[in-house]
């Protein structure tokens, strides 16, 4: 049995929000599609480029009408920015 962190310090940045995430979800041998419901009703929100919420740090969104490659974006603290 693995010993439980007692204590997590959010993530600053989405790139390193994503290396957490992954981090973790191997250490405890889950990987993200097995948390999600299968039937496509993860309830993802989607936004356009001028309906995008003021974030908070980590918040990962998608953007439907962003250009290829920014569809999904995450807050940096101070802007959305591409995630991929």
């Amino acid at each position: 049995m693995q010993k439980v962190e007692e204590i997590f310090l959010a993530p600053t940045t989405p790139e390193s929000l994503v290396a957490e995430l992954q981090r973790v979800f191997q250490a405890y041998g889950y990987r993200l599609n097995r948390m999600m419901p299968q039937d496509g009703s993860e309830g993802f929100v989607s936004y356009t480029l001028a309906t995008r919420p003021v974030g908070r740090t980590g918040a990962i969104i998608f953007v439907s009408d962003a250009a290829a490659g920014s569809k999904f974006q995450g807050w940096d603290g101070s802007a959305w920015v591409p995630l991929g």
